[in-house]
């Protein structure tokens, strides 16, 4: 599928529409990486989330490299081993937060931090991505933005039982709660 929308982004002529399909592949790219985990360590069911975070950023950083300044990248996860089906939601949650962050956060090459922390303990995962950048658009708020980026992740949280938090000011930071199954 990834290859086939690539193959379409270079029919297509409008620089929106092009920006669009750019997305899909970086959605479609969160969940193949989770797909990948999972046939290398040899367990279907469950993925070291840890590691599938670390290659998610990595994939997400090449894919607006060249939209970026000059951004440094700090991951802070501690080890965590997630059912898959926790792991791609979260992960496509996560996959979101850092599309974003790349297209609003750092406008007109600016230089800043990306920091995503992975904390698990007390029977729960809590996932942050924070960045330095820009902040959030005056009147921002998450529970009725209205683009399917934010519908995506809200609706997404819900389905893990998790909740989803945004703070502004210098930077923005997204942070996810969920509670880890039994």
């Amino acid at each position: 599928m990834s290859s086939l929308l690539y193959f379409q982004a270079k029919k297509v002529r409008s620089d929106d529409d092009r920006a669009v399909i750019h997305e899909l592949q970086d959605r479609i790219k969160s969940m193949i990486l989770v797909h990948e985990k999972l046939y290398r360590s040899g367990d279907l069911t469950r993925i070291a989330f840890d590691g599938y975070l670390r290659a998610l950023v990595d994939s997400i950083h090449q894919s607006y490299d060249r939209l970026c300044g000059k951004i440094e990248i700090l991951i802070e996860a501690q080890p965590v081993t997630l059912p898959v089906d926790l792991a791609l939601p979260i992960g496509l949650i996560v996959s979101e937060l850092l599309t974003n962050a790349f297209k609003y956060a750092f406008p007109d090459n600016v230089e800043g931090e990306l920091r995503v922390r992975v904390l698990n303990g007390d029977g729960r995962i809590e996932v942050t991505v924070e960045d330095t950048g820009v902040g959030l658009p005056a009147g921002f708020v998450f529970q009725t933005a209205t683009t399917f980026g934010m519908r995506l992740m809200r609706g997404l949280a819900a389905q893990v039982g998790g909740t989803l938090t945004y703070e502004g000011g210098r930077g923005t930071a997204a942070r996810l709660t969920v509670p880890l199954p039994e």
